[in-house]
């Protein structure tokens, strides 16, 4: 039986949202897919997606008969419509499907009549050599904050840019002074 808890952080002073998915799922041999879905309520949406080290807008930036199912992103999606934008990104879970959910269709186009954003998970619905069952017990890390809808295109990049890059802590040791 599939478990699933969640932890949402606000951050003071910051408009920054952390979400952390823990979920135990055991294996099965059925089909199956699992999705941690973000229905941002954002009508006739554009998804600007960073990966390779690039931003490009789902869809209209892409090569013909390259896949609208599913993107594998680095870190960030973006997200604006009707003067609405939101940045999210995960470092654990990098394949989504935009607009709703895709499976199957082998679209020519991406038909994303909403801003979902839908964090693909896991599934076992390979045409491969892939195992017929899949497990999952682990904890999938999240961020996501609203935006002011202009330079979408710059703020995916920093955005996926600092969930790539961890805190940085260094330990020193400090010399103590005594003062009378």
């Amino acid at each position: 039986m599939l478990e699933a808890e969640h932890t949402v952080t606000l951050h003071r002073d910051s408009p920054l949202i952390d979400l952390a998915v823990r979920i135990d799922k055991p294996a099965r041999l059925e089909p199956e897919s699992i999705f941690v879905a973000f229905p941002w309520a954002i009508a006739g949406p554009e998804f600007l997606v960073e990966t390779a080290g690039a931003v490009f807008a789902a869809d209209t930036e892409q090569l013909p008969d390259t896949s609208r199912d599913w993107y594998f992103l680095q870190h960030a999606v973006g997200v604006r419509g009707g003067g609405a934008a939101v940045l999210w990104g995960s470092v654990d879970a990098p394949l989504v499907q935009l607009g709703g959910f895709q499976t199957g269709r082998w679209a020519r186009r991406l038909d994303a009549p909403a801003g979902h954003i839908n964090s693909w998970v896991m599934n076992n619905l390979h045409f491969t050599n892939f195992a017929a069952r899949q497990e999952f017990h682990g904890t999938l890390r999240y961020r996501f904050r609203p935006i002011a809808p202009g330079g979408l295109r710059d703020a995916v990049r920093a955005f996926g840019e600092d969930l790539a890059l961890p805190l940085q802590a260094r330990a020193v040791t400090l010399g103590a002074e005594r003062v009378e």
